[in-house]
């Protein structure tokens, strides 16, 4: 696990284009110059400094020099700055996911957390996941919250083992640009958890 550096950008931009199941790609599309590609808009805005989606806000993991997987997160502010800022228009289901986020106000925010799937179902989310309770302790944030299509089992199950629970729930619009169908989850566990939570 380690921070990222800003020729991790590409990579940080795909992983994140496929943790959003396709709402990252609608947003970068609404944002690009006329034909600028939507990944090249999401590696621009990867190698910031600052913003909604900066390489500063991410983690990833590495094995054998390359990267397997990342992270993507921050405290949630009343005005979520996620990667919509900007966008023209909003995503149609963007303004559920906003909807979603403004009940975890104040938590730590995992915005996207995704590992290739040639290399899943080795614990990489899950040590993943550890580096987001260290990021919401130095954040002195007492929860942790993410969202999340009710219908991905795989993260469901992983999310369920390490203490989220749902809290929230609206449905979305049926749209064939997303991968994933059905309502639109809010999960959230506390930031500390005694083994009898899980």
């Amino acid at each position: 696990m380690r921070p990222p550096e800003t020729d991790d950008a590409a990579q940080l931009a795909e992983l994140f284009a496929q943790a959003g199941e396709g709402i990252p790609v609608e947003v970068w599309a609404s944002l690009a110059d006329d034909g600028e590609a939507p990944l090249a808009v999401g590696e621009a805005r990867a190698r910031r400094e600052v913003g909604g989606f900066s390489h500063r806000k991410a983690w990833v993991a590495e094995i054998a020099g390359g990267v397997v997987g990342m992270g993507f997160g921050y405290q949630l502010s009343p005005a979520p700055e996620g990667d919509f800022a900007g966008a023209r228009p909003l995503p149609s289901n963007a303004a559920a996911w906003i909807e979603l986020e403004k009940q975890a106000t104040g938590a730590f925010f995992i915005n996207g957390l995704v590992v290739y799937s040639e290399w899943r179902w080795r614990g990489i989310g899950r040590r993943l996941m550890e580096v987001a309770v260290d990021c919401a302790r130095e954040e002195a944030c007492d929860s942790l919250a993410l969202t999340m299509f009710a219908n991905n089992a795989p993260a469901a199950d992983l999310y369920r083992k390490l203490g989220f629970r749902e809290v929230a729930r609206v449905s979305q619009l049926a749209d064939p640009k997303y991968l994933s169908r059905g309502p639109l989850l809010l999960l959230q566990r506390p930031r500390e958890e005694t083994p009898s939570d899980r």
